[in-house]
């Protein structure tokens, strides 16, 4: 007997679409699947069309908690009630292809977690002009790293994941938005994912989905929407990582954090413009009274793209840095964050010390000896 694979789903008003998600999970061409969903707090018929259509299906579970819990508890309330030797992610507006599980399935032997490529669909499961959310179909299979989720976290509906890691990813921090990015950088922490370059799960993108929303005319309130959902993601990643004291990725998050908390707090009201982001983003440099701060920010971007060897990316942040003047704290901080002694980066040593040169040029030019 095929072992079990649990889809969970979290729903919130998704009359429209929830049928169409359900039946794609039973007709998988895999033929062991049980299907877990957690309505959270839906106002509309999502949950009697659930209860209605599926009342006799022993594979359906529905959960219904007596008030809205938020997208991530009820993703943990439906990872809770799943008896799968595999988790696979769902959601309850997308659609999968039929071989979605019996492919990625395979990749489970050798990988933790898996997850492939995405149709854009709309309302109607028509596919969008940009059909494709990554790759271009070349069905190769690659491995993703855990630095590379750290410093540019990947992830989508379409994850698959052994029960042995799915154990140390859940339950979700609660105020968590992202998901999506969560699952797959704690299963490349504790185990090993890969993305298989083949869309095999249809992401549907309408009025009243994260998607749809950042499609419409209001980019001004996107942009927030997306700095607050970052600020959120990035402070669970900085806690948890804080916990593991990975302090090299502590530095970087810490980073992300301090630029993306302002959008949080300030502009989370309808009363923001894009004239006062562009306000604020031009002011933060002059607001900073520790000229340390923003050295260390800096200066970790700069180590970034220097662990990825983007050499002249890292040049020219080099170039623009205008804010200190101590030699030997700058030339401390940079045998910290350059690792001096990895033989890639002593192939580039010229232009380091040209840039510790030139950091300490411009800040004297710029502040003097105060």
């Amino acid at each position: 007997m095929e072992a079990l694979v649990s889809f969970i789903i979290a729903a919130y008003n998704e009359e429209k679409f929830i049928v169409e998600c359900v039946e794609s999970c039973l007709l998988q061409t895999y033929p062991s699947v049980e299907v877990v969903i957690t309505d959270d707090g839906s106002t509309d018929e999502t949950v009697s069309i659930i209860r209605k259509k599926y009342l006799k299906e022993k594979r359906v579970k529905l959960i219904s908690p007596s008030k809205k819990i938020g997208k991530a508890a009820a993703f943990n309330s439906s990872f809770a009630a799943a008896k799968g030797e595999f988790i696979a992610l769902m959601g309850a507006d997308d659609i999968n292809y039929p071989e979605r599980i019996a492919t990625q399935i395979t990749f489970l032997n050798s990988f933790d977690l898996v997850f492939c490529d995405l149709e854009r669909v709309d309302s109607l499961n028509k596919s969008t002009i940009k059909k494709y959310m990554f790759g271009s179909g070349t069905m190769k299979i690659k491995e993703i790293n855990f630095d590379s989720m750290i410093y540019s976290p990947i992830g989508n509906g379409s994850i698959l994941m052994n029960r042995k890691v799915a154990e140390k990813v859940f339950p979700l921090p609660t105020d968590l938005l992202h998901e999506d990015y969560w699952i797959p950088l704690l299963s490349s922490f504790f185990g090993k994912i890969s993305y298989f370059d083949k869309p095999l799960y249809k992401y549907r993108i309408h009025e009243n989905n994260t998607s749809g929303i950042f499609n419409n005319q209001n980019k001004i309130k996107n942009i927030v929407i997306s700095a607050n959902r970052d600020y959120i993601y990035y402070k669970n990643v900085l806690q948890f990582f804080n916990e593991q004291n990975l302090f090299p990725f502590k530095f970087f998050i810490e980073s992300k954090i301090f630029f993306l908390k302002p959008f949080s707090q300030n502009f989370m009201g309808d009363s923001f413009t894009l004239g006062a982001i562009k306000e604020h983003l031009e002011s933060l440099k002059f607001e900073i009274t520790n000229k340390k701060i923003l050295f260390n920010h800096l200066i970790k971007q700069v180590y970034l793209f220097v662990l990825f060897r983007k050499w002249n990316f890292a040049k020219e942040i080099l170039r623009k840095v205008e804010i200190f003047k101590d030699r030997n704290w700058i030339e401390l901080r940079v045998c910290v964050f350059f690792k001096i002694g990895n033989p890639e980066i002593l192939k580039h040593s010229f232009f380091l010390r040209k840039g510790i040169s030139l950091i300490c040029k411009l800040a004297l030019s710029k502040y003097g000896t105060n």
